[in-house]
């Protein structure tokens, strides 16, 4: 069917869309914290203004394995469109907006594919009179108070070095308040603990503790050639010098598999974001296929790629018939969904310039 008869169905799309799904949406929440082994679009979103039956589906729709306790991954509109497109969910009119932080718990420590794992704090053995709980605490605050200093999330060994009048001061403490200790903070470190329910503060301790700063990324495990696509067994998670961390650098196996190599990776290499993309499935110049579907009706044309696309980017295409520009989101190898973005749109919101605009933009 021609570009020409598209523009035409398309210019009837707001009317129909609007009495269909006008207000469809899925909204991220902020935060989620993980009690299962498989994250689904239900666990991190609310939906409103979809059908029963629909939404049930998508709220089965699985998104990604749980972090592993410690950890997190950001989880934005455009991954659950992309997921959406890869299920078969065409839903051109839905909302998709936010965003959601997701945390990994030890409930869904024990099912989940392997990750970085924070390392267990290692407490020096202290003469029998101190209070092994009161030190674990400590340590515990230490991390915590060492973690607010580290701008790439790793994680550090910390070995408390008290006295027995330490210890019996530490166990005492309701709100232990730390600061103190110097940069790089590994090594011999000196800190000053306090007590915020004491009055001013209370009087200050000051302990010692050695401290162990220990990193993971993930790194190849043999010569990877560019253009190939990561399979799990290609890569490991790894100890590295924690001076080799970046904003950069890939922490999480998950963040890796999948992922297409721009350039040849050597065997030990640590994998960073710029050495990947998302594997392209539309190039510059192909000939490619168009849908639009909407209200039960799908129409299908061709057109010519102006760029490189992965799957769920928007590309800019040509029509092979009148030569115009126009935008799609990309749905498969060669396949393009075009999308009307019509939520917003009401029968009686001024049709005619809603009309003319959607026209333009397809001659």
């Amino acid at each position: 069917m021609t570009m020409r008869i598209l523009s035409v169905v398309l210019l009837c799309l707001p009317v129909a869309l609007a009495q269909s799904a006008a207000a469809g949406e899925i909204e991220l929440r902020g935060f989620y914290q993980a009690r299962q082994p498989l994250i689904r679009l239900g666990n991190v979103a609310s939906f409103t203004g979809i059908p029963d039956d629909q939404r049930r589906e998508l709220e089965q729709l699985p998104l990604l394995p749980a972090p592993q306790q410690g950890l997190s991954r950001r989880v934005t509109a455009q991954e659950v469109r992309e997921t959406m497109s890869l299920y078969g969910i065409s839903l051109p009119t839905l909302r998709v907006t936010g965003e959601c932080r997701v945390e990994g718990t030890a409930e869904a420590e024990s099912t989940t594919q392997p990750m970085v794992r924070p390392v267990s704090l290692a407490v020096k053995d202290g003469p029998p009179e101190q209070s092994q709980s009161g030190t674990d605490r400590l340590n515990a605050d230490l991390v915590a108070y060492l973690q607010t200093k580290d701008r790439i999330r790793t994680q550090w060994k910390v070995q408390s070095i008290l006295t027995k009048a330490q210890s019996e001061v530490i166990a005492a403490i309701e709100r232990p308040e730390i600061s103190g200790g110097q940069a790089p903070w590994t090594g011999r470190q000196v800190f000053t603990v306090r007590d915020r329910n004491a009055a001013a503060g209370g009087k200050p301790t000051i302990i010692k503790a050695d401290v162990e700063r220990l990193a993971q990324a993930v790194v190849a495990k043999r010569n990877l050639a560019a253009g190939e696509v990561i399979a799990s067994d290609d890569i490991v998670i790894d100890e590295i010098s924690p001076l080799a961390l970046s904003t950069t650098v890939i922490l999480n196996l998950e963040d890796a598999v999948g992922k297409e190599v721009k350039r040849a990776i050597p065997s030990g290499q640590i994998m960073q974001t710029h050495m990947l993309q998302r594997p392209l499935v539309v190039k510059r110049g192909e000939l490619i296929t168009i849908y639009s579907l909407a209200a039960g009706v799908k129409i299908k044309a061709t057109a010519k790629s102006l760029g490189d696309a992965a799957l769920g980017d928007v590309l800019l295409l040509e029509s092979s018939e009148t030569k115009k520009q126009f935008q799609a989101r990309v749905t498969g190898p060669q396949e393009a969904m075009v999308f009307v973005d019509t939520p917003k749109v009401t029968v009686d919101a001024r049709p005619a310039k809603t009309e003319d605009r959607t026209a333009q933009r397809l001659r």
